[in-house]
């Protein structure tokens, strides 16, 4: 259970680092940058760690199935952008597929 906590809050942290450079991109402030970049590289301590516990491929899975279904979260609340029924689909097969990975 541990080991999916640490990927989940990775997810999360690299969710902020990704909320950080969209608003970066629209504002060009260098502090937003710096700090996008420093969740970033947070979040790749959380994602190293679970390589103690975890399969490289499922732990990278599922840090990026956490960020993505957490990015159509924060892009539809704070970024007023939309979610398609194939957007959804696709969330649900990705998560669909890394179970099957992890069940073996």
């Amino acid at each position: 259970m541990f080991p999916l906590f640490i990927i989940f809050a990775g997810g999360i942290i690299l969710t902020a680092g990704d909320v950080l450079m969209k608003k970066w991109s629209v504002s060009n402030d260098p502090c937003l940058y710096t700090a996008g970049m420093a969740l970033y590289l947070l979040s790749l301590n959380f994602l190293a760690y679970s390589f103690k516990h975890k399969d490289i491929a499922i732990a990278s899975a599922l840090l990026i199935i956490f960020n993505i279904a957490s990015l159509a979260v924060v892009g539809y609340f704070l970024f007023d952008e939309k979610l398609s029924a194939g957007k959804i689909v696709g969330l649900l097969l990705f998560t669909a597929a890394v179970f099957l990975f992890e069940v073996e």
